[in-house]
């Protein structure tokens, strides 16, 4: 497999959990607004919604976790910041 394959595969499966987290958390929610809508005769489709939300906020969790580990500091530099007392850059 190329290296993008496997690249696209680990993001895939680095997405799966928080997908389906929010996919039933939009859901529940999407179903509850369904009801109340239903109860005045309007009928809305909102399950694309939730679907759609989720895989956006379950790219978002799964950015964010990246970033957080691209812009960490080496251990090194942090001993070195505490150890001055002073930030300096």
């Amino acid at each position: 497999m190329s290296k993008f394959g496997q690249r696209v595969k680990h993001l895939v499966g680095e997405m799966i959990p928080p997908a389906l987290f929010f996919f039933l958390a939009f859901q529940l929610l999407a179903l509850t607004q369904a009801l109340m809508l239903r109860q005045y005769d309007i009928n809305a489709p909102i399950f694309v919604a939730g679907l759609v939300g989720a895989l956006v906020v379950a790219k978002v969790v799964v950015l964010a976790d990246t970033a957080k580990q691209a812009t960490s500091c080496p251990p090194t530099a942090k001993w070195r910041m505490r150890s001055s007392g002073r930030v300096s850059g």
